[in-house]
């Protein structure tokens, strides 16, 4: 199911008329939710004019310990995470949530992806959509994510306690080539919500597909493109770059970067398989 917190914040949003896109879901009546946390005492300790809500929320979020900094100005997310792999077969994520992906993951968030949905909104990003499969007769065809594009930096310190900023494909490499990642963007897919007993559930929260290098269809950040885990036509097998990575274990922040007024990006003409 959601992420109480994101709901509040969604929630909260809405209640104060803010014109805010919000995460699709179905149809369906959502089923009930614990009942809404009370933000006031946090957005009351804050400088922000009361005429900016959006604002106050963002205050509100940051005071919370959830792993997650928004800078409104800055258009950056920043989210605590630990290295959890250096060296692979297969590398199919960038980061994972805790206790999904992390044999096949570099990092592991501290935060839930729903969070990390939540704070893009409030950046006022609308997602996209993640890789679709269409059965056509004979055939499969995709449909490519699509989504505003995000730019991923790490955020490490250096022995002199100097913080080092890295662009995540730099972490990456060609496993058949030897070379780096080509390109350092990601589409803010959104993932995307099903019914379990029930309930609504942020899929990518169930399965740690947070920020992929390949799609699964419920990304949430996707590359611009529509190789999956089991499509090997691009001719490209990811493996991390273990000499730029520092050691298992090590505390590093994720950043977010929104490009001034970005707009929708999709990885181009659909493919067939």
């Amino acid at each position: 199911m959601p992420n109480p917190y994101a709901t509040t914040v969604l929630t909260a949003l809405l209640s104060a008329a803010c014109v805010f896109p919000t995460m699709a879901q179905p149809d369906s009546e959502p089923p009930d939710q614990p009942g809404p946390r009370d933000l006031s005492p946090l957005a009351a300790e804050t400088d922000t004019p009361p005429d900016d809500p959006v604002a106050q929320i963002i205050d509100a979020f940051n005071a919370d310990d959830n792993g997650i900094t928004i800078d409104r100005d800055a258009r950056t997310v920043d989210i605590d995470a630990k290295v959890c792999l250096r060296e692979c077969e297969f590398l199919e994520q960038l980061a994972c949530s805790p206790d999904t992906r992390e044999h096949e993951s570099l990092l592991v968030l501290q935060a839930k992806p729903s969070m990390v949905h939540t704070a893009l909104l409030l950046l006022g990003l609308e997602p996209g959509s993640p890789l679709q499969w269409i059965e056509e007769e004979d055939s499969v065809r995709t449909i490519p994510p699509r989504g505003p594009e995000i730019e991923v930096l790490i955020l490490t310190t250096d022995g002199e306690g100097r913080e080092v900023l890295t662009p995540a494909n730099e972490w990456v490499k060609d496993q058949n080539s030897g070379e780096t990642m080509q390109g350092n963007t990601w589409l803010f897919a959104g993932s995307k919500f099903v019914e379990v007993n029930g309930q609504e559930m942020y899929v990518a929260d169930a399965y740690g597909t947070a920020i992929s290098l390949v799609n699964f269809g419920d990304d949430l950040l996707a590359r611009a493109t529509d190789m999956t885990d089991s499509n090997e036509s691009h001719g490209r097998v990811w493996g991390a770059n273990t000499d730029a990575i520092p050691e298992v274990g090590t505390e590093v922040r994720l950043r977010l970067h929104v490009p001034e007024a970005a707009p929708p990006a999709d990885a181009g003409p659909p493919s067939e398989e």
